[in-house]
């Protein structure tokens, strides 16, 4: 067939066929004394080899080497060395894809969040990584306890997966006397798309009615986000249950370690 009908068959071009004939990476099977060219079902197969090679990121002058020398031997070190590469890049892409998509998730969540804003809110069944539990501490404690290093917690959030790694973390918390918090357990929230391997315990989060508070700022502000909260729940007589759970929104973009940007939010019945 002429080379237009062949460039098409290929999803290529004309002139990508002229330049791997002259870089000798591909020749048609004849050429006419017009010196038009002419390609068959076997150029078509070397096409399609040449590029697997190119895609896989082959510079055209291996390529060409590997097509004049043909060396079964040089071949097959070369293919088996860019699959390899191949492997790698694709285990590459993977990550990126699962945290990014877990990125999307997480900004289309905190999209909804609104400082000062308290809501009634349907939510669907949520994993907690406990990483610790049986603490006693409050806002006014300050956040060393917070910024506690834990590499067993960051380790084990590794091996659940890319997504894992960027999971927002949060704190359980019962109300004090004055209507403030006491923080008990520190958790990461977990994607949907992890399963838990057993080494940390995991708290479950049915799926329920939820009352919310959003705030943002300093730690110690979060105290009103709770009475906000509270007042709320009893304007509409509504029973909480359980402890209330406090989950920093997109912690990709915190950058003052003094100021939070969270949700709160505890499951209520009535």
């Amino acid at each position: 067939m002429r080379s237009g009908e062949f460039a098409q068959l290929c999803g290529t071009t004309k002139n990508t066929l002229i330049h791997y004939d002259e870089l000798g990476i591909l020749r048609p099977s004849h050429r006419g004394a017009n010196g038009y060219r002419s390609y068959t079902l076997d150029d078509y197969m070397a096409f399609s080899a040449v590029q697997a090679f190119a895609q896989a990121g082959f510079p055209l002058k291996e390529i060409g080497r590997l097509a004049r020398e043909r060396d079964v031997g040089r071949l097959a070190d070369a293919v088996e060395k860019n699959l390899a590469a191949i492997k790698e890049r694709r285990a590459a892409l993977d990550r990126s894809e699962a945290l990014l998509e877990e990125m999307e998730r997480q900004a289309h969540e905190a999209m909804a969040f609104e400082p000062g804003a308290v809501r009634l809110a349907k939510r669907n069944a949520r994993r907690l990584l406990v990483i610790r539990q049986g603490c006693s501490f409050r806002p006014a404690d300050g956040v060393a306890e917070l910024n506690r290093e834990d590499v067993g917690a960051m380790k084990v959030l590794r091996r659940l997966g890319p997504a894992s790694e960027v999971a927002p973390y949060g704190l359980a918390a019962a109300l004090d006397e004055e209507g403030g918090p006491v923080y008990s357990m520190l958790y990461y929230e977990l994607p949907p798309s992890a399963e838990p391997s057993g080494e940390l315990p995991v708290k479950e989060l049915p799926a329920a009615r939820y009352a919310e508070a959003d705030y943002e700022g300093p730690w110690e502000e979060a105290r009103e986000a709770y009475g906000r909260l509270s007042a709320f729940i009893e304007g509409e007589r509504l029973e909480s249950v359980g402890a209330f759970y406090e989950t920093v929104q997109l912690r990709l973009f915190d950058s003052d370690p003094a100021s939070f940007r969270c949700r709160i939010a505890i499951q209520v019945r009535g």
